[in-house]
């Protein structure tokens, strides 16, 4: 019975997932900024999960199936999610933003807007219900011991991973790829939290988040600095460009700051990431 009790749970975490996907696909259809980003946040979390099913080699073929329907609805939101950071962060600027510099983030802006909203509309509802259910009809076949033996190794196995990334010689252009671990890493906690209480990952949970966090703040200034390198490219007049390179200067020292912030982070508590 208890191993019964054990298996709904993690189904119910994989079903809560499921649809509330489909709850903030409707509402991503007005969208609004926190929105998008709390759209995004959820397939990152399916995504985690996905993996899940493909490593225990359950029912791989629906969950491939599922994650091809959600690629292009991640692509598409990112696209229109960078765009809104960006003018965010350009309006917490001291400098005066050049009205061609807001043209082109309000063009880029509609167009991610216009190809997020076709796929939207594209998107199969039908064929992604069946998919979840048939997921989680697996799932509550499992043995949860073999679950939580199998998440940890995969949560092992990812921090591995960012271990080597960080130890590279590459020096910020591992982040992203660390960040997105991380994002794995947290939601394959909070799967076997959703089990029961467990003092040791939750403490593991609370330092991957604070330390995922750091990088996206990172990631955020990040995704700036590449718009403000296609303008600069892009716009011919001088005023424009002396205008974009002193944003970029402030820019790149806001940025390195939170990458040293996350890099302290990342230094700090790599062994308390251990199971």
């Amino acid at each position: 019975m208890q191993m019964k009790k054990a298996n709904t749970k993690l189904s119910g975490f994989y079903r809560e997932k499921f649809d509330s996907f489909l709850i903030y696909l409707s509402v991503l259809k007005d969208l609004k900024q926190d929105d998008v980003h709390r759209f995004r946040v959820l397939i990152k979390n399916i995504k985690s999960l996905l993996l899940l099913v493909e490593e225990m080699n359950l029912n791989t073929v629906e969950g491939l199936k599922m994650l091809k329907q959600l690629n292009k609805l991640f692509k598409y939101s990112g696209r229109l999610r960078s765009v809104q950071i960006g003018v965010d962060l350009l309006k917490e600027s001291p400098f005066e933003i050049a009205p061609e510099i807001v043209h082109y983030l309000d063009e880029q802006k509609e167009n991610a807007i216009q190809k997020l909203v076709k796929q939207i509309h594209q998107f199969n509802i039908p064929k992604f219900k069946k998919r979840a259910m048939q997921i989680c009809i697996a799932i509550d076949e499992l043995d949860f011991s073999t679950v939580k033996d199998l998440t940890d190794k995969i949560i092992h196995d990812e921090l591995e991973i960012v271990r080597k990334l960080f130890n590279s010689s590459h020096g910020e252009n591992n982040h992203h790829e660390i960040r997105k671990l991380l994002k794995v890493v947290k939601t394959l906690y909070h799967l076997i939290l959703s089990n029961g209480e467990d003092d040791k990952r939750q403490i593991a949970v609370e330092v991957v988040n604070r330390t995922e966090t750091a990088i996206g703040n990172w990631h955020d200034y990040k995704m700036l600095e590449d718009y403000l390198n296609s303008m600069e490219s892009e716009f011919s007049r001088t005023d424009l460009k002396r205008s974009i390179r002193s944003i970029k200067n402030r820019n790149t020292k806001i940025k390195l700051d939170l990458k040293n912030k996350s890099d302290k982070l990342l230094r700090e508590n790599f062994r308390s990431f251990e199971n």
